[in-house]
């Protein structure tokens, strides 16, 4: 209890955020989250002096407090139903949306708007400055084709609303901003050979081509497209070896840390990442040795309490789901757990991921443990083919290792889809077997006896249940 409080406070704010959204009036959901909290802590205590009482007492006051304040959040919004808003606003991203395009744009006062992209938009880019006036309609709660809510999706990422009748527009050219540097980067990165530069562009800019996109759901490895924990580490690990180790190194890391999350889109995952990983460095430049474990806890909740909307957000959750099993898989230092923890891993995503891809394919197993190891590779080599052409210096020979190993790469992903192409049904391993197993890794990971982590899974497991 007392090494991941953050964690156990993250866990409980989200099961009262989970009953809320199941429709569990707020003072029950709230309940039965202090509940579930109060029997892990007891659970994973032996022996009970007055300062752990004390503590599992403020733990249980901070969990009721942080509960209600992030449903309030959730439930101020505002109406924008009848507004007009008009003046200048900067595109800070342009993506795909369906069968169309969207625009993100910021105005003056830090809102942030979506308007589709018409005729007169078609040529405006990231980093643009506009001039417009619109109405603002509320986000859409459903989608007609499936259970996907693009309100939520796009309050996660601080939307306030969408633009509609976009009027008086003037294009104002660029502005220097973050967005333009990743516009620029992007126009230094088009020339290069197509699968260099696609997989380039995930993972420096978070572009995700669809022909890429498409093949990477394929061989069930779409992660790898997403900027998270591991492309963080790799920049982290790059600035460990050109800046050193040391308190002034630690400083410089930080930067390009950083840096790097907003260059790539700063997305929920990436925050999160680099939330956990300075939490870290912190520790290290203070002279502590960081929890892994706890420091999730403390970028889910600093993630939660900027915005709250976060939750509903499929990266968000796996993210932390993944993040706490790589972690408490490491920490367990078991060769059983390190042999098995591709299907661990396998298997905890599951619930999340299947029902988006129709299923949980087989040839997704072998593929996320060949990847876990290939991809350092042909990262390195994308990378030393993309940075060269960063700068206007197009070595068109560096590209060649990087197209080589892209297409062996995809031939031999291809031939596993092709041996295994069954795929288990969509919830053939149940929400609550992850979520105990996931406990009992955690709670292994913190030194709990045996016995003790067994009942902490099935702890977890039974709450997943009832919501």
């Amino acid at each position: 209890m007392n090494g991941i409080p953050a964690l156990l406070l993250l866990q409980s704010c989200a099961l009262s955020m989970a009953a809320v959204d199941h429709g569990l009036p707020l003072w029950l959901a709230v309940f039965l989250s202090v509940c579930a909290l109060s029997a892990e802590m007891m659970l994973s205590e032996e022996r009970w002096y007055r300062r752990n009482v004390c503590f599992a007492l403020t733990l249980a006051a901070l969990s009721v407090v942080l509960s209600i304040f992030l449903q309030s959040r959730l439930l101020k919004e505002k109406a924008t139903s009848a507004q007009i808003v008009s003046g200048r606003f900067l595109v800070t991203n342009r993506q795909r949306w369906g069968e169309r395009e969207v625009l993100q744009l910021s105005d003056d006062y830090d809102r942030d708007w979506i308007l589709f992209v018409d005729k007169e938009l078609q040529d405006v880019e990231e980093g643009d400055e506009l001039s417009l006036e619109a109405s603002v309609v509320p986000l859409q709660n459903s989608s007609l084709r499936s259970s996907f809510s693009p309100r939520r999706y796009w309050r996660a990422r601080g939307v306030q609303g969408e633009l509609r009748r976009a009027a008086r527009l003037e294009k104002r050219g660029k502005s220097f901003s973050r967005h333009s540097i990743r516009q620029y980067l992007r126009g230094q990165l088009h020339t290069l050979p197509n699968n260099t530069r696609a997989l380039a562009a995930a993972v420096l800019l978070g572009d995700r081509d669809a022909d890429l996109r498409e093949d990477y759901r394929r061989w069930g490895i779409s992660h790898i497209l997403a900027v998270s924990g591991w492309h963080v580490g790799l920049a982290l690990m790059l600035g460990c070896l050109v800046f050193g180790c040391g308190r002034r190194g630690l400083f410089w890391c930080s930067l390009l840390l950083w840096g790097y999350c907003l260059t790539s889109g700063a997305s929920i995952s990436a925050v999160r990442a680099s939330l956990m990983v300075q939490i870290g460095m912190l520790g290290l430049y203070w002279g502590h040795s960081g929890r892994v474990l706890n420091a999730i806890g403390v970028a889910g909740i600093a993630m939660l309490l900027w915005n709250p909307w976060c939750f509903f957000d499929l990266g968000w959750r796996l993210s932390i789901i993944a993040a706490a099993a790589v972690t408490a898989l490491e920490k367990c230092k078991s060769a059983l757990f390190a042999v098995f923890s591709p299907l661990i891993m396998w298997i905890l995503t599951s619930p999340l991921i299947a029902p988006l891809a129709g299923g949980i394919y087989l040839s997704s197993l072998p593929i996320n443990a060949m990847a876990s190891v290939s991809f350092a590779a042909i990262l390195f080599a994308v990378l030393a083919a993309a940075f060269p052409w960063i700068l206007g210096i197009h070595l068109f020979w560096l590209t060649w290792p990087a197209e080589k190993l892209l297409q062996i790469w995809a031939a031999a992903a291809d031939q596993w889809v092709e041996w295994l192409p069954q795929a288990l049904p969509v919830h053939f391993f149940p929400a609550w077997l992850c979520a105990g197993i996931l406990f009992f890794l955690v709670a292994l990971a913190e030194k709990v006896s045996l016995w003790r982590a067994v009942l902490l899974g099935s702890c977890g497991a039974f709450i997943t249940v009832i919501i």
